[in-house]
């Protein structure tokens, strides 16, 4: 899941509040109300992750992705759904429920099971959202990632182009590099890379990019992204994951034999 911060400075938040930053008493109660919302979404958001049933293993089905044992990964994604199902009576659990339908039809999709992805996607839509947990990643790229699969390519491409985020910019790398589109994968990717500089995905292309003519540096690419596909918490978004495949086959291309 994506984090949010966890601590506001005591020290920052007295200065904001002093007459020589903020001159008017009605600015002074919108910082106020604006820092009350934010440690009330804090403590929500918190609540939500204390709310994750112990059958929603993250870390497993990212490893499980991380070296295409895909149906292990579905596996753990439909045991999270039904945990989750079970749940529902609980705050968050409804939205986390269809981030989840949504996280099972990446894994869908990747093992080609079209209609079946389309299935859970639509069980997730006739979910609720909430504004508390990000979502807009793992719908977009679920989305997109359906019509990458499914051979509307082209569509794919109008549908991330408008998208600022790393997530969109590093599929549509991905697209361009599997076209031999060199130019345009170099570019994207760095794209994405200005506005999350450890984008598993990106940095795969890049090494990708860099094996005819550097091996070395691509090398050190494949290896920073796997170790920042490891890092921090798990995602529920397998995309992020899918393509550690590359990344792995990389290093063993180029690794220094014994």
């Amino acid at each position: 899941m994506n984090t949010l911060p966890s601590t506001f400075n005591a020290t920052s938040f007295d200065v904001l509040l002093t007459e020589s930053h903020w001159p008017s008493k009605s600015t002074n109660r919108l910082i106020i109300f604006n820092l009350i919302f934010w440690a009330f979404t804090l403590s929500v958001y918190s609540q939500s992750l204390s709310d994750i049933p112990s059958d929603c293993r993250y870390r497993d089905i990212a490893e499980a992705i991380s070296t295409n044992q895909l149906q292990k990964a579905l596996t753990k994604s439909v045991e999270c759904e039904k945990a989750l199902s079970k749940q529902q009576s609980k705050p968050f659990a409804e939205p986390m429920l269809r981030a989840q339908y949504f996280a099972t039809a990446q894994i869908l999709i990747a093992q080609g099971e079209f209609d079946r992805a389309r299935a859970r996607i639509s069980k997730a839509e006739n979910l609720a959202k909430s504004v508390l947990i990000p979502s807009d990643e793992i719908e977009d790229a679920t989305r997109g990632y359906l019509l990458e699969r499914s051979g509307r390519v082209d569509e794919a491409i109008l549908f991330y182009q408008p998208i600022t985020q790393a997530y969109a910019k590093a599929r549509l790398a991905i697209i361009y590099l599997d076209r031999n589109q060199t130019t345009a994968a170099a570019d994207t990717a760095g794209a994405a890379l200005k506005t999350d500089p450890t984008n598993s995905t990106a940095l795969i292309v890049l090494g990708t990019l860099l094996e005819k003519t550097s091996p070395s540096q691509a090398l050190v690419q494949y290896k920073n992204a796997i170790a920042s596909a490891s890092a921090d918490n798990p995602s529920v978004t397998p995309l992020r994951y899918l393509e550690m495949f590359r990344a792995r086959a990389g290093i063993a291309r180029l690794e220094p034999k014994p």
